[in-house]
């Protein structure tokens, strides 16, 4: 908690018409985990899903994933996280960010961020994507060509009954 509030996650969902809370005991374990919430803060988020899963995830660069494979990954119940290029200038000069252009803001389409996908429209050719932040941003509705453009990586980790790595 900082200041009473959840730190980073928030409860999301309305399962039955409950607030769901895993993901905030999710954030307070691996939290816990690393030593403080200051610590997972950033980070790489293929890191981050090795820890919780016990598995190695694939990254890959987003401009050589297809909807077709986004779609199937899903559709398999795969952790799929796309994270968006990192801004140097972003940390040293915030009001500089290129996700306060227009552009950006309108697709709540963050630098230095991660999101999980929401849903793959194959026949529209569509992937939208959703925030983890909460459900106060909007959904980002990209194009395959805009994902592939505009995202920079896709890390993807299978969560069937296939070995753990090694020690997991």
């Amino acid at each position: 908690l900082k200041d009473g509030k959840a730190a980073f996650a928030k409860p999301g969902g309305a399962a039955a018409g409950r607030r769901e809370l895993w993901p905030m005991l999710v954030e307070k374990a691996y939290a816990k985990l690393k030593g403080t919430y200051g610590m997972i803060d950033g980070g790489l988020p293929e890191k981050a899903l090795e820890e919780l899963t016990g598995r190695v995830p694939r990254v890959r660069d987003a401009a050589g994933v297809s909807i077709k494979e986004l779609a199937a990954w899903s559709a398999r119940g795969d952790a799929v996280v796309i994270d968006t290029p990192f801004s140097l200038l972003e940390l040293w000069w915030p009001s500089a960010s290129v996700w306060r252009t227009p552009k950006y803001r309108s697709q709540n389409f963050v630098t230095n961020h991660c999101y999980w996908i929401h849903r793959v429209d194959v026949e529209r050719g569509l992937v939208v994507l959703a925030n983890p932040w909460g459900r106060r941003y909007k959904l980002v509705v990209l194009t395959e060509e805009e994902f592939q453009r505009r995202a920079s990586r896709v890390s993807v980790v299978r969560l069937d009954d296939s070995p753990l790595k090694s020690g997991g």
